[in-house]
């Protein structure tokens, strides 16, 4: 934590943004980890093209998890379907 002199009575604190990690399992057995290729480890794009993809956040939206990958792509299914959810502030 630093502090910064902004007058000679007021001072404003910054504080370091905190890193959040997740793990979700699905009951099929797939893990989504934060910063970990995803379970497949690749996505087929519809030209063909096979793309690496890791697992960089994920998004609750309403009974759906969605999962946010690399170059912007996005796998989603129902709730449901977690088997178990871990995260915690790194």
């Amino acid at each position: 934590m630093t502090t910064q002199q902004i007058t000679e009575n007021e001072q404003v604190t910054e504080t370091k943004a905190q890193e959040i990690f997740f793990e979700i399992t699905t009951l099929d057995g797939a893990r989504y980890r934060k910063g970990h290729l995803a379970p497949e480890g690749i996505i087929t794009t519809e030209t063909g093209e096979n793309l690496p993809v890791v697992v960089e956040g994920y998004e609750l939206e309403g009974d759906w998890v969605e999962i946010h990958l690399s170059d912007g792509y996005a796998v989603a299914f129902p709730e449901s379907r977690v088997d178990r959810a871990v995260t915690r502030t790194v």
